[in-house]
């Protein structure tokens, strides 16, 4: 009975051995990025008529290696208005494309809603994307690229 057990064990152990992942095979099986930032944008960036100092954001996705992903990103965007008072602008996204680079830098897109803060109607349906890595942070809406937020707070990791 002994010997029978033992030979279970070792070929259940064999079969555990064979079938575990690599580091080679993890690396090709997507990745995820996750964080919680503050950034701040170089002097002279704007987002139609607000003049942007920072950004808050918030972000988990995970891709897979075929370009799909899943997850969310909200970013406030914070600035003054025209008239010069505080003015937040929300992006709320759903992501559905990502790539992890190995050079530790990621991109993710999808739909967002848009509210600008100032009392107009939330606008759905509206395109981004997100180029990051551990310090920096470029956005697109729409057609509008924003230049790079320098991440000051807080910190996004990219795996």
């Amino acid at each position: 009975m002994k010997r029978l057990v033992c030979a279970t064990l070792i070929v259940l152990g064999m079969v555990a051995f064979a079938f575990a992942p690599t580091p080679t095979t993890a690396a090709t099986e997507g990745g995820t990025i996750t964080g919680t930032a503050q950034g701040v944008f170089p002097a002279g960036t704007a987002l139609g008529p607000v003049a942007l100092d920072g950004l808050q954001l918030g972000t988990g996705v995970i891709t897979d290696t075929d370009g799909s992903s899943v997850g969310s990103f909200h970013v406030v965007l914070i600035g003054r208005s025209l008239v010069g008072q505080r003015q937040e602008i929300t992006v709320d996204g759903k992501v559905s494309q990502g790539t992890v680079d190995e050079n530790g830098s990621a991109s993710f897109s999808g739909i967002a809603s848009l509210d600008f803060g100032d009392g107009a109607p939330l606008r759905p349906g509206v395109p981004f994307s997100v180029t990051t890595s551990a310090g920096s942070l470029v956005l697109a809406i729409e057609s509008t690229t924003l230049p790079a937020a320098s991440l000051t707070g807080g910190s996004v990791t990219i795996e």
